[in-house]
């Protein structure tokens, strides 16, 4: 007997917008670890295959970043769902590390598990920087976090 995966980049129609949090650790390839909290709106809106998405990060060390780019949601069957994005935003260094200019990129890359009320719990790993576009000195730094997505304008069952 053999178990059937099925791979779509189509968005299932039934999906809604999220409100997403995340919290977690920033920096982990540094001993000086430090925990990043993120609010985003992921939009059920379509760009052809992708769909626009914002947010808000902060650090316990005052970093803060405000972007907005795009995402694709690809299913796994009925349950799993990994999302890549790419976002560009303003970076304000606050006490935490030094990203080399104001304008930074961040790609990440989630995995999560999709409830039956369209609700998502994963991992997301992601790393920022100004990609050596912007500045010659380009740290980029790389986080790991827990994600709760929350289906935003479903009615209550």
């Amino acid at each position: 007997m053999s178990a059937m995966l099925t791979f779509s980049s189509a968005t299932l129609a039934d999906d809604p917008a999220f409100v997403v949090l995340s919290l977690g650790d920033t920096d982990v390839k540094q001993s000086g670890r430090g925990v990043e909290a993120r609010l985003e709106y992921r939009s059920d809106a379509k760009l052809g295959a992708v769909n626009p998405f914002a947010g808000f990060m902060a650090t316990n060390e005052r970093a803060l970043f405000v972007y907005g780019g795009v995402l694709l949601d690809l299913f796994f069957a009925r349950r799993w769902v990994v999302t890549p994005s790419f976002a560009p935003g303003v970076y304000g260094r606050g006490g935490g590390k030094e990203l080399g200019h104001w304008m930074a990129f961040r790609t990440q890359i989630d995995l999560a598990y999709r409830f039956d009320d369209r609700a998502r719990l994963g991992l997301s790993v992601g790393h920022m920087s100004n990609g050596g576009v912007l500045s010659s000195h380009n740290p980029g730094t790389e986080s790991l976090m827990l994600t709760y997505a929350l289906p935003f304008g479903v009615p209550v069952r």
